[in-house]
């Protein structure tokens, strides 16, 4: 990890917690400027955040070319713990459509599909088929240039940014100018407010503007009346947007080794940000490359870029220049826009099968005569590189048998769609035959195997047909019924247990046991009642999950441990969120506990008990006066269950609790239905 470690620079807890700080002041700013509720602003607040581990993952799809070193390392930070995670979040959203309405970017094989098609349809030019692929995208990002280009392209855009209150915008603006003395465009000002004293200290983020009482945010303001434009209000949004953006990327802490260390260039790591930065400066770095193409009159017939991977078609102009020596000539243009992308290129006559590997694809071009002339069409084939994996998902795995005959079924689907129709048969026969036999190495029988074939073959065949009927594009581009495809997606993620047939009106999960036994037994029972309830099985624990972590050093304590007081009772859990806990009392044992649920990190609800110890509402101040004689008492922490982004199940594991332990200092049943019925099954 020295190489990566290379890029950042020692820092300490005082810094990340003045970064945490700061940045729970813009997210308020943010939700004030975009009228959010008390609730939606406290969710985009972090408080009491472990530090992200930084550790590295095997790029094992690319070759080792050291056989005692390993494959290199990608360096990969567990940032979704950070302190600019949900600020991160709410950046992308807003930067995030220009990648999906970018005709330049490609979003899958199936849209890259497409393209080839049409340009196979055209049947009336000759051209050279090569790709490029940027060499270390993320770590060479110039942020501050990334950012300034993500935000013309925004300015520039049509998007419209609505439920803005142009007041709160306005002073989050102003604001801005006064901290970095960087003077705010002439045709802004007339809508942000004034001061109302020039007196006293200069206002910053993190002082009284972030503050959640109106009246404590505005008492050194005076508010203006106008109301700009649209066109104005997308240019305040947009300058406000930079800043941040730029705050975030340049601000990301994580561990290594139990030292902090701070990242000093290229994008931040684990950031989802960071991604989507990348992809808007690759778009601007893709339009300025097709203008250098045309003004070296190259005609690009077709430009798809996936993330890194692009893949280029130009018109053929020269009979004796080869592939090789136009993708060198692209490649210098290319590498001459910006000194932070630089590319590297291939094509078919650099591979010794006369094939060219793209994302899923081998693709090679193939001239034909068609009307008397000759032209060049694309063909393509299902590719897999040496180094994958030669199992598909384990019969033995986690997941139940249903959703793993799905899975093989969607998989070998989109092998046998990549392999072109106009191909020999053995192509496909081939790529199928390669499928099969990684089943068979993964423990699957004939029948299933055979059933897996009979599924594919008849809905690629269904497939097909709607192709040559109008019904569905063999190949669907990103823009076919865009709008209709992400509203379905969208209410997918709600709706996806029903059905016609059914009519389900809710879904049940349940926890995987061998053979599915009891996700059986609870469909059975469901299905005997009137109940309109689709039972799923969860998926088990991976292997992985239990053997690897992302933080092999073990520390005692947090790096708030000399002054955290959960710390000084056990170690290792104030971090935790999304937890049910137990406080006991040491000293009095017999099931003197305490058991509750918190959403919040558990050192920061420990502190809110040590607070109440002398409340009279409060449950420890109770034991404390009848059991204590009003003295301080010995008590341990431990956490019993964690439920990481479900609140119900939380709520449900914590009234479980409560029901199976009867602890003696809860003072009320956490559900007012009564206890829960639990229906315990055992394997035999």
């Amino acid at each position: 990890m020295d190489e990566h470690l290379v890029s950042m620079e020692i820092s300490n807890i005082d810094e990340y917690r003045e970064i945490e700080r700061k940045t729970n002041a813009l997210a308020n700013l943010w939700s004030f400027a975009w009228q959010a509720n008390n609730r939606v602003r406290n969710n985009l607040n972090t408080t009491n955040n472990d530090v992200p581990p930084l550790y590295g993952l095997r790029k094992d799809h690319k070759p080792n070319k050291e056989n005692l070193g390993g494959p290199p390392l990608r360096p990969v930070c567990g940032a979704t713990t950070s302190c600019n995670r949900n600020l991160s979040y709410l950046l992308s959203q807003c930067i995030r459509p220009l990648v999906s309405s970018a005709p330049e970017t490609c979003d899958s094989t199936e849209d890259l599909l497409s393209r080839i098609r049409d340009i196979n349809m055209k049947k009336d030019k000759k051209f050279v088929v090569g790709s490029m692929d940027v060499t270390a995208l993320y770590p060479s990002i110039d942020v501050d240039f990334a950012v300034k280009k993500c935000s013309d392209l925004l300015s520039n855009s049509s998007i419209n940014f609505e439920g803005i209150n142009p007041h709160e915008l306005g002073l989050f603006l102003k604001v801005i100018e006064i901290e970095t003395g960087q003077k705010l465009p002439e045709d802004v000002l007339p809508f942000c407010p004034v001061r109302s004293t020039n007196r006293g200290r200069q206002p910053t983020v993190t002082g009284n503007v972030s503050s959640s009482n109106t009246e404590t945010r505005w008492s050194n303001w005076i508010k203006l009346l106008y109301i700009p434009s649209c066109e104005t209000l997308r240019k305040m949004v947009v300058y406000a947007l930079e800043y941040t953006m730029k705050f975030v990327m340049k601000n990301h802490v994580c561990q290594f080794n139990n030292k902090l260390y701070k990242q000093k260039s290229g994008g931040a790591i684990g950031v989802s940000l960071a991604g989507d930065v990348a992809q808007v400066f690759m778009i601007w770095w893709d339009r300025e490359f097709k203008m250098k193409l045309a003004a070296d009159g190259i005609n690009c017939l077709m430009y798809a870029r996936y993330v890194d991977d692009i893949l280029l078609v130009v018109e053929s102009t020269i009979e004796s220049c080869s592939d090789v020596g136009t993708m060198g000539k692209l490649c210098v243009l290319a590498n001459a826009i910006h000194p932070s992308i630089q590319v590297t290129y291939d094509c078919p006559n650099l591979n010794a099968d006369g094939r060219m590997p793209v994302l899923e694809l081998k693709v090679w071009p193939v001239d034909i005569l068609h009307d008397n002339l000759r032209c060049t069409i694309i063909q393509h084939t299902y590719y897999a590189k040496p180094m994958s994996s030669k199992h598909v998902i384990h019969k033995n795995g986690a997941l139940n048998m249903k959703t793993k005959m799905y899975i093989l079924t969607n998989d070998l689907v989109r092998i046998m769609r990549n392999v072109s129709l106009s191909l020999p048969e053995h192509e496909r026969v081939t790529a199928v035959q390669s499928f099969i036999n990684r089943m068979q190495c993964s423990g699957y029988s004939r029948y299933e195997r055979f059933e897996v074939y009979s599924r594919a073959k008849k809905r690629l065949d269904k497939m097909i047909e709607d192709d040559k009927n109008g019904v569905v594009p063999l190949f669907r581009p990103k823009s076919w019924k865009q709008d209709e495809r992400a509203m379905e997606k969208s209410l997918k993620k709600y709706t996806w247990f029903k059905d016609h047939k059914n009519n389900f009106e809710t879904v049940l999960f349940v926890e995987a046991t061998p053979n599915s036994v009891l996700h059986k037994n609870i469909e059975r029972i469901i299905n005997d009642t009137e109940l309109k309830v689709k039972v799923r099985e969860r998926s088990g624990t991976r292997l992985k999950n239990l053997l690897c972590k992302s933080n092999p050093f073990d520390r005692e304590g947090c790096f708030d441990s000399t002054v955290c007081n959960l710390c000084k009772i056990k170690t290792g859990l104030c971090k935790k969120r999304e937890v049910v806990y137990c406080i006991e009392c040491i000293d009095c044992g017999n099931n003197f506990k305490y058991i509750g649920e918190t959403s919040r990190s558990l050192g920061e609800r420990f502190d809110e008990h040590l607070a109440h110890m002398n409340d009279k509402q409060s449950v420890l101040y109770t034991h404390k006066t009848e059991c204590h004689n009003g003295l301080d008492f010995n008590y341990t922490v431990s956490v019993l269950n964690t439920h990481i982004g479900d609140p119900m199940r939380r709520q449900v594991s914590e009234a479980v609790c409560i029901s199976e332990f009867a602890p003696k200092l809860n003072r009320k049943e956490e559900w007012a239905t009564g206890r829960l019925l639990m229906n315990r099954t055992t394997q035999p």
